[in-house]
Formats: C-alpha cells, structure tokens, sequence
C-alpha cells in the first residue's frame, strides 16, 4: 500500500487587493453604486499601497509604472 503524502496548508489569509479590504460606506447609501470618482480614488489606494490593483475598465491587474497606473491586460493608463 502507498501513503499519501499532504503538503500543509499555509495559515496565511488568502492574498485580496487593497480596493477589497476596505469597507465602502458611501456606495452603500446610493445603492452599492460607487461614482466615477469613488472608483478612480480606489484604484488610486490599491496601486500606491499595494503596488497593484484592478483595472476599472476590464478589471484586469493595474500595476504602478513611475507617477501612473498601467493595466496589463487592455493597457489603460490612469495618470
């Protein structure tokens, strides 16, 4: 017979960018509808903090490239 051998599990918390960790008071009191500008802050916090966030326009990953953000997948570029 053969032994099964399990890798441990890590006990870290599973890795969420910075936009998901945070609570978002204002969307809750128009509906869970962020504006524009609510949106383009956040992802401004995800890419200063993190490095990283998700693109707001195919929520593909935007990472910090100089004084800009650049997404990797449709190449948006907040600046």
């Amino acid at each position: 017979m053969s032994q099964l051998l399990l890798a441990p599990r890590s006990s870290a918390p599973a890795r969420r960018n910075f936009a998901e960790q945070q609570p978002d008071r204002s969307a809750v009191t128009r509906g869970g509808k962020l504006t524009l500008e609510e949106r383009i802050s956040k992802v401004w916090e995800g890419i200063l903090a993190a490095g990283t966030a998700d693109c707001p326009v195919c929520r593909g990953p935007m990472e910090r490239m100089g004084d800009s953000g650049r997404c990797i997948r449709c190449h948006s570029t907040l600046t």
